[in-house]
C-alpha cells in the first residue's frame, strides 16, 4: 500500500509506503503524482488523505474494504461533497442521494480519503478530464468507469468516527457544475442546465454557461478497452429459492417449471404464489402435484391480486441462502443456474439483475456494471439481506415498485450489480396477467394526472434534490410531441396541472410522508 498525503486536493504533501517510509516523487499535483506512483508501482494499492484525516490511516482494513481492482472506494469525511445539488438537473440516476451510514454506490468521489488499485488507475491515464483537481477528476473517473464495469462507492468506514458521521452537504459553486457537465455530458446538457436554472431557480448563469462553452482543458484520449477481470474464490454449491407470482398463465409457468427441471443445477425450492381475483376460483395448477418434480414447491393461492403482495407472501417463506425474482413467462437455458452459481462464487455481487430480453432484442451491455434499477423478473438476491424488506404496495397496479425495491436494497448499503452474461429470454406473454382493469382513485379526477402517481410517488420517496425538477423538465419536453396541443403556452398550463393532480396522488400514496424533498413541493 502506498499513500498520498494532498493538501485540498491540489497539491501533493508526502508520499509514503506501507511502513511509513518516504518515497521521492517528481510530481506535485495529486492526480499527475497517483499516475506516476501507479505506473512505478502497478500492482500496489494506491490510497490518497487529505491531511487534515491522515491519522490512523494506515490502521483501517484498507485491503479488507477494497478487494480486488474493480472497486474505486472514498469517503467525504469531511461531509462537503464537491459537485453542487443541481447535478440532479441533468443526472437521473439512483446514484446521487448518498447515504452517509452505508457502502452506496455512486461516481460522486471524494478526495479526504480512498483507494485504489494501481493497475486500475492506469486505464484511465487518457481519460478525458482535468488533472487540476483531484475531486473532480475522481468524479469524472468514476462516472465514466461506473459503464465499463469499475464498481465505485462512498465507503462510511473509512472515517475515523464511525459513530460520528458527517451530514454531507453540496458544494454551492456553480463554475464546478458547469465545468463537470461540460466534462462528462453532451454540450446539449450544458443548455438544458442553463434553462432549468432560470426557470426554477430564478438564476440567470449566463457566465458559468460561456465559459464552458468555450473552455477546452482536456487531454485527448478515450476509455473504451477498460478491461476488469473476475474470478471464483469458492466452489460452493449454493442454495437457491426461487419466488415467481403467477395469474391466468398455466401454461407458460409450467414450461418455466419444466426449463428448471432440465437445470444442471436444480434450484431447492420454487416458492408460486397464484392469484385470482375471481370469487370463489380455485387453482388451475394441477400440474403442481400430478406431476414429479426433482424440487421441492411452495403453492399459495389467494384472491387478492397484485405482484406487490405476491411478492411479499413468497418472501415470507424463504429459508435459502439466495432468492432469484423470477417472471411465469420466462425461459431458461439448462445452464443457467450452473452459470449463475459460478458468478455467485466470485463474491462481486450480493445482488444482481441478469439479462431478460424479448424475441429480436440485443443486449447492449458487455461489461458487469453497477444497475440503476432492479429487475422483479429476473434478479438474484443473498437472502439475508431481504430481512424485513417488503415490496411498497403503494406501487400495486401501477409502476416504479422494482426500482424501489433496489432502492431498499441500496439503501441497507446492498449494491445491484447488472450482468449481460446470464441471460434469460422474456416471452411477454399475450395472456394472463390481470384479467380485470386495476381501479386506482384518481381515474375519476377531472384532470388526468401526469406522470402516474405511483411514478410520481417513487420520485418523491426517493429522488435526490433537484431530481424533480430535471425528470419534469425531461417528461414535458418528451410528450410534447406525442400528444394533441401543439400551442406551447396551453400546453404547458396543461401539464402544470396534470402534474399537481398526480403530485397531489403521489403524496397520497405515500400517506404525505414526503413533503420537504428539495424540488418536490414547489415544482
Amino acid at each position: 500500500m502506498i499513500t498520498l498525503i494532498h493538501h485540498n486536493g491540489t497539491a501533493v504533501k508526502r508520499v509514503l509506503d506501507a511502513s511509513g517510509q518516504a518515497i521521492s516523487i517528481k510530481k506535485a499535483v495529486p492526480v499527475a503524482a497517483l499516475f506516476e506512483l501507479a505506473e512505478k508501482y502497478p500492482d500496489k494499492l494506491l490510497v490518497w488523505c487529505e491531511e487534515q484525516w491522515e491519522e490512523s490511516i494506515n490502521d483501517l482494513p484498507w485491503h479488507d474494504l477494497i478487494k480486488n481492482d474493480r472497486h474505486l472506494i472514498s469517503y467525504a469525511c469531511s461531509g462537503k461533497l464537491f459537485i453542487p445539488a443541481a447535478i440532479g438537473l441533468v443526472e437521473n440516476s439512483v446514484f446521487l442521494k448518498l447515504k452517509n451510514d452505508v457502502r452506496y454506490p455512486t461516481w460522486v468521489m471524494s478526495s479526504d480519503r480512498g483507494a485504489v488499485y494501481a493497475k486500475t488507475l492506469l486505464q484511465f491515464k487518457d481519460l478525458k478530464t482535468s488533472w487540476r483537481n483531484l475531486n473532480f477528476f475522481l468524479s469524472s473517473l468514476a462516472k465514466t468507469g461506473m459503464s465499463h464495469g469499475l464498481l465505485c462507492y462512498s465507503e462510511p468506514r473509512l472515517h475515523v468516527h464511525q459513530t460520528k458521521l458527517p451530514k454531507f452537504e453540496y458544494n454551492p459553486d456553480l463554475t464546478v457544475l458547469y465545468r463537470f457537465v461540460k466534462t462528462n455530458y453532451k454540450t446539449r446538457w450544458l443548455f438544458l442546465l442553463f434553462f432549468q436554472h432560470w426557470i426554477y431557480e430564478d438564476k440567470i448563469a449566463i457566465l458559468p454557461l460561456l465559459k464552458e462553452l468555450f473552455w477546452s482543458d482536456n487531454p485527448n484520449g478515450s476509455n473504451s478497452n477498460l478491461n476488469f477481470e473476475f474470478k471464483s474464490v469458492t466452489d460452493k454449491n449454493n442454495n437457491i429459492e426461487v419466488i415467481i407470482p403467477t395469474i391466468g398463465r398455466e401454461k407458460y409457468l409450467y414450461q418455466v417449471l419444466k426449463d428448471f427441471k432440465e437445470q444442471a443445477k436444480l434450484p431447492d425450492r420454487v416458492i408460486i404464489v397464484e392469484q385470482n381475483p375471481d370469487e370463489g376460483s380455485i387453482s388451475t395448477l394441477d400440474f403442481l402435484k400430478k406431476e414429479t418434480w426433482p424440487f421441492a414447491i411452495s403453492h399459495t393461492f389467494t384472491h387478492k391480486a397484485g405482484a406487490c403482495n405476491a411478492r411479499n407472501l413468497a418472501l415470507d417463506l424463504i429459508e435459502a441462502e439466495w432468492v432469484f425474482f423470477a417472471d411465469d413467462d420466462i425461459r431458461i437455458a439448462p445452464n443457467f443456474l450452473e452459470k449463475t452459481n459460478e458468478f455467485i462464487n466470485t463474491g462481486i455481487a450480493e445482488a444482481f439483475t441478469v439479462s431478460c430480453l424479448q424475441k429480436g432484442e440485443k443486449e447492449t451491455i458487455t461489461n458487469l456494471v453497477q444497475w440503476t434499477t432492479f429487475g422483479t423478473s429476473c434478479s438474484f438476491v443473498k437472502a439475508e439481506h431481504l430481512k424485513n424488506l417488503r415490496f411498497d404496495k403503494a406501487f400495486e397496479g401501477g409502476f416504479g415498485e422494482d426500482v424501489d425495491y433496489g432502492l431498499q436494497l441500496r439503501n441497507k448499503g446492498v449494491d445491484v450489480l447488472y450482468t449481460p452474461f446470464l441471460q434469460l429470454k422474456h416471452l411477454k406473454a399475450p395472456v394472463g396477467g390481470f384479467r380485470k382493469k386495476y381501479e386506482f382513485p384518481w381515474e375519476n379526477e377531472k384532470i388526468k394526472p401526469k406522470p402516474s402517481p405511483t411514478i410520481m410517488a417513487f420520485h418523491l420517496k426517493h429522488g435526490a434534490p433537484f431530481q424533480l425538477f430535471g425528470y419534469k423538465t425531461i417528461l414535458f419536453l418528451k410528450f410534447y410531441r406525442q400528444q394533441e396541443i401543439k400551442n406551447p403556452f396551453k400546453y404547458l398550463r396543461e401539464m402544470q396541472k396534470r402534474w399537481e393532480v398526480s403530485k397531489k396522488w403521489g403524496l397520497r400514496l405515500l400517506g404525505a410522508e414526503v413533503t420537504s424533498t428539495t424540488g418536490a413541493a414547489t415544482s
